[in-house]
This record gives C-alpha cells, structure tokens and sequence, in this order.
C-alpha cells in the first residue's frame, strides 16, 4: 500500500500546479479530493501496521517519516478548511510524495515495546507532538510565502506569484493560527510525555537531551507567541521566527535522534535497546 502514495501524492500536486497555471478552480478542487484520497490510504496504512504490530508504528526513521508525512497532510486539511490559502496544497503535496517515496527505501524495524508500556498513552503523546511538528511546518511554509509576498509588494512585481498568493493578512492570520495550535499541542504532548515516563521509567523528567531540546523549543514558540500577542514580532520579524522556530524542530528530530545518546534517539534509530524500563 505504501508504494501507491508517492504517485498520488504527485498526482494530486499536478493537479495543483495545472489550477495555478490556468487559473481553474476546478483543477485545484480535483488536487484536493487527490489528497483526500492519498490521506485515506495513508491513514489505512498505518492503522493496519498498527494492528498488525500491536502498536503505534513509531520505531525507525522509515516509520517516523511516514506518521510525520501523514499528520502534515492531516493538518493542511484542517487548515485548507479555514484559510484555503492558494499555492499550500502544491507545496504540500510534492513534499509528502518526496518524503513517502524516501521512505519506501528506509530500512524496516521490528521492535517489540514492553508490557507495562501503555499503548493508549504512547499514542495520544505521538499524535500531539506530530501534530505539533506538522502546525509548525505548515507555520514555516505561510512564514515563508509571507516573505515572498512583502517582498513582490515592496518591489511592486505584480505579477504571476503576487496574484496567486493570499494577501499578507491571511497569510499572518493563518501563521498565527499554525503556531497557537502547534503550541497547544507540544504543550499536550511535553505533558502526556512527563506523565509516561513516571509511568514507565519511575521518573517525570530524565534530563535526557532530547527532552531539555523540548523544553527549550517549547520556551521558544511561547515567546513567539507573547511576540505576536504584543506586538514586537509582527509582519515580517514573525515570519523569520516562524521559519527559525521549525529549524529548531528540525535539529530536534534529526539532529539530536541520529547524533546524540538520547533515549528518544534510540527509538528513531530503530534500536531501542539502550532503554532501562521500570520493574
């Protein structure tokens, strides 16, 4: 099933590219539906590896970039929904047939978690902080087009990207908006986080890199919100932070997993046998 993401995927971005070129609405309603339908498949996939494992498909680097891959997709839905802002469903789309065709030549883990692991909690806190990392992208992206647009504004090229960008108020507004949501849910997912490491570990926090790096993305996006709420980062300031904030992430899930003794390296690696479970 995997193999038939990556060339719907791309379909759905030919669609997108096809709408911006002729100016068809319905070109872009027909990439959508794509999406729709490659979303469903993506979800189908990892509900049934899951079933299949007996667990949240979270070990290795192949599985991590495809439930990564899947809550991307799953956020633009939700936010083409309030927004609709033009060219995203392009971006996205190609990124997502990039990221599933990579992963197709990921090698494979088999990992078997603990009893006394709670399954229920793993996944609640997986599904925060992708969907966490998944608002924050889509943050970067819109900080992103707002720079490109400010600039095509400023220079007065009034051309064929100018008119197929959204005006540099919805794109602020929906940055504002990628970024409120992303923090709730790295909130949510630190906290659900703390929680199952008392639970498994007998600890609430290990002081391992990975989680200071949470924390100290988590102080990072709360003064990019305070910024916002006062004031001080508006305009193109916010777009910069928006995009550092999503390289910070970056480093976070590559970075520090692949170079770094971290616990949660561990997991990405898909070798997890470092950890020291409680009992």
């Amino acid at each position: 099933m995997l193999f038939f993401l990556p060339p719907i995927y791309f379909s759905a971005f030919i669609f997108y590219f096809l709408s911006q070129l002729k100016r068809k609405d319905s070109l872009r309603k027909t990439g959508f539906f794509i999406m729709l339908a490659a979303g469903a498949i993506h979800f189908f996939y990892l509900a049934l590896k899951g079933i299949k494992l007996g667990y949240l498909p979270t070990f290795g680097s192949k599985d991590i970039m495809i439930e990564s891959s899947f809550f991307i997709v799953f956020f633009f839905m939700f936010l083409f929904f309030k927004y609709k802002v033009d060219l995203l469903g392009g971006v996205v789309s190609i990124l997502i047939s990039v990221i599933t065709l990579a992963s197709i030549f990921m090698p494979e883990y088999q990992y078997q978690p603990p009893g006394n692991l709670n399954i229920v909690i793993t996944a609640v806190h997986v599904f925060f902080t992708f969907l966490a990392n998944a608002a924050f992208f889509m943050a970067c992206i819109l900080g992103c087009f707002y720079l490109i647009q400010e600039r095509n504004i400023k220079e007065k090229k009034l051309g064929f990207v100018f008119k197929r960008m959204s005006s540099l108020e919805i794109l602020e507004e929906a940055g504002n908006f990628c970024i409120l949501c992303g923090f709730i849910c790295l909130s949510a997912g630190i906290a659900i986080g703390i929680v199952w490491s008392k639970h498994i570990f007998g600890y609430f926090i290990s002081f391992d890199i990975k989680e200071l790096w949470s924390l100290l993305t988590w102080i990072i996006y709360a003064a990019i919100i305070h910024g916002r709420l006062t004031s001080e980062w508006k305009g193109k300031k916010a777009a910069l932070m928006a995009i550092l904030g999503f390289f910070i992430i970056i480093f976070s899930l590559i970075g520090i997993n692949i170079f770094t003794d971290s616990f949660h390296g561990e997991f990405f690696k898909g070798s997890p046998a470092n950890i020291v479970i409680k009992g």
